[in-house]
This record gives structure tokens, sequence and C-alpha cells, in this order.
């Protein structure tokens, strides 16, 4: 189990990056510190477990490159969950950002525009 946090903040995240790509983790976390806003990195769903477990979490950002369906994601969260769901990926995998819709994200998108709108969504997913 792999789970990020940005080191200079010892506040609990209030949302989770769920991705494997380290770099890009690593950007969106350490955007979101620049913000004042704890954001974890799990590369695992044994680490978005974790953190979802903690009872801090208010959003969860998916990045639908990785391994993890938008599904497997949804079934670790409590029923009912207020948690914000946000989820982003190629373009051209139309398929993936469907499943995200289908699976109740309420923000799906491609990956240029996530990251075109970063501090805003950022915003967004922790408040």
């Amino acid at each position: 189990m792999l789970s990020l946090s940005p080191p200079s903040t010892n506040v609990p995240p209030v949302a989770v990056i769920v991705t494997k790509d380290l770099f890009f983790g690593s950007q969106v976390t350490s955007t979101a510190a620049k913000q004042g806003r704890s954001i974890a990195m799990a590369m695992s769903l044994e680490a978005l477990r974790d953190h979802v477990a903690r009872g801090m979490v208010r959003g969860v950002i998916l990045d639908l490159a990785c391994d993890f369906t938008p599904a497997e994601v949804m079934a670790i969260l409590p029923k009912d969950s207020p948690v914000k769901m946000l989820a982003f990926g190629p373009h051209v995998h139309t398929a993936n950002l469907q499943a995200a819709r289908d699976a109740g994200f309420e923000q799906v998108m491609p990956r240029s525009k996530f990251s075109a709108e970063l501090v805003a969504l950022l915003e967004w997913i922790t408040e």
C-alpha cells in the first residue's frame, strides 16, 4: 500500500487523488498545499480505503488512466456518502469517462480540462 501526503502539512487530508502517476499526483497535492488545502495521494484501493476509514475525506479524485474502475472506487465509500466525486482521463477514452458518470461521479472531464481548472476544482472538492 502506498499513500502519500504532502510533507509540508500535518493537517489530515480532506480529499484524496487516486492515481498511479506519481509525478502528476504530486503536482496536484503540491498545488493544493500552496492553496492551504490538504489532499493525499492514494496509489492503491487499499490506501483509499484507509483514508476513507479515518472519516476525514470529503472528496475523491480518480485518475481514469489507472487500473481502478469508477465502480471499485465508489464501492469503498459508505452508502449515501456526502463525499464529492471527480474523475478525469484522456478525452479519447470515452468509455472510461462514461463509466465514471454511470457510477455516480459528480464531475467527469478530460485530463486537459482538469489540469486547466485545477485550482478551482481543488477548491470545490475540499469544501
